[in-house]
């Protein structure tokens, strides 16, 4: 059973409900990890990036380990090397590659390329096959670029979209529910007109078009960065009006979708307070969920409780309660 977080007017209550259907029993098979030696989850398919201007998915899962950690193959299939992002040549930005008997194509980013066994090569340029637990590659030492040193793996489907890679292995030591930081009910004007977090927010709303935004963390031990999350059900008296899940990204392109999912814009509390994204590793993390919604008020009011559900990969899930009492026209 999973503890749920249930906060309503300021004061917290615990309670025991049954989690979601398990994201790991969709999956065709379970892999063995790519490191063997202990790692810590640092972004996850669905941590909000920016690559350039350009917001977008992170769109595979990070495990940092040292410079030099193992990477071995969780699948057997047609071996691969090169560049993954080939307009940019870099040590970082080499990578072995896996066309998997299951039909999937795994990457592994920023493995140092000196390090893959000349067998490897030579397979390679045969067109040949590695089987399932074969050494790949060492981690590439990415602190060099003052970047954290990891192994990125991508989990690609026939059509090009990217999977959650974690729902193909091993369950981690993860009993740590998300934490929901707030629920904000947010105008036109980019302000908060009501919502529960810190600081509270008393102030009643009228009818109209809003986003209910939903600012979420999630940690996965033994990491302490805080990161994306599975799923978020969000329901105004009982009926939904959206719901996010990651199994897969939304479209083929990473970059693609994330606008409908992720707030970008800042928004002002009405202590003059501003809440946004951060979503930078050194700092503690949060990120913003969108959900557009629209009120209509009857004249003398009208009440609505609205609920989140975040959950995590490994289960967990957290609830939010905001009631709020809306003045009509």
């Amino acid at each position: 059973m999973n503890k749920n977080r249930i906060m309503m007017s300021g004061f917290l209550v615990l309670a025991v409900i049954a989690p979601p259907e398990s994201p790991a029993k969709e999956s065709p098979s379970v892999y063995p990890w790519p490191v063997r030696e202990n790692f810590a989850i640092m972004n996850t398919v669905s941590t909000l990036q920016f690559y350039g201007p350009a917001a977008g998915f992170h769109h595979g899962a990070d495990m940092r380990a040292p410079a030099g950690t193992k990477v071995y193959a969780p699948v057997g299939g047609k071996i691969g090397h090169g560049y993954y992002y080939p307009p940019r040549k870099t040590p970082y930005t080499y990578m072995v590659s896996i066309d998997g008997d299951d039909g999937y194509r795994w990457e592994f980013h920023h493995i140092a390329q000196n390090t893959i066994p000349q067998a490897l090569i030579e397979l390679a340029a045969a067109g040949g096959r590695v089987e399932q637990g074969t050494f790949l590659a060492e981690i590439y030492d990415a602190s060099i670029v003052d970047i954290p040193p990891h192994v990125h793996v991508d989990v690609i489907d026939g059509g090009g979209v990217h999977l959650n890679p974690l729902q193909f292995f091993a369950r981690l030591a993860d009993d740590v529910p998300p934490r929901i930081n707030g629920i904000y009910l947010v105008d036109g004007a980019n302000k908060a007109v009501a919502g529960v977090g810190v600081p509270v927010i008393g102030a009643p709303a009228v009818s109209g078009s809003y986003e209910l935004v939903v600012d979420v963390t999630d940690v996965i031990p033994p990491s302490s960065v805080g990161d994306s999350i599975y799923a978020l059900d969000v329901t105004v008296d009982g009926a939904s009006i959206g719901a996010v899940r990651f199994d897969h990204l939304p479209r083929a392109n990473y970059l693609e979708g994330v606008l409908d999912i992720y707030r970008l814009e800042p928004f002002t509390l009405p202590d003059g307070s501003t809440v946004s994204n951060q979503i930078e590793i050194d700092k503690p993390r949060n990120f913003l969920f969108r959900f557009p919604f629209t009120s209509s008020a009857k004249r003398g009011g009208s009440k609505l409780i609205f609920e989140a559900m975040a959950t995590d990969f490994a289960g967990n899930s957290s609830r939010m309660i905001m009631p709020l009492e809306l003045v009509g026209p």
